[in-house]
């Protein structure tokens, strides 16, 4: 018997991971200018804690916008 997804419970594992993007976004920004400028320096503009924090903030955004298209295919895989 496959394991089926509740697609629902999974929604709010996305919302409680915005969440808590959203929150280290909060923590970030709460560092003073210096010491934010210091940390986009010290690594490259891709992989710097504020660029990652704010990306991984606007992914969980956008997933929770698009919910249902992707998880349509998922959903009908499930029904087999």
């Amino acid at each position: 018997m496959k394991n089926r997804t509740n697609y629902r419970k999974e929604h709010k594992t996305v919302q409680q991971i915005q969440k808590l993007f959203d929150k280290v976004s909060d923590l970030v920004n709460s560092l003073p200018d210096s010491l934010q400028l210091k940390l986009l320096q010290y690594h490259n503009d891709h992989a710097t804690l504020l660029h990652c924090t704010r990306w991984g903030l606007q992914a969980a955004e956008d997933i929770l916008e698009e919910w249902r298209e992707i998880t349509a295919p998922l959903r009908k895989e499930d029904e087999f």
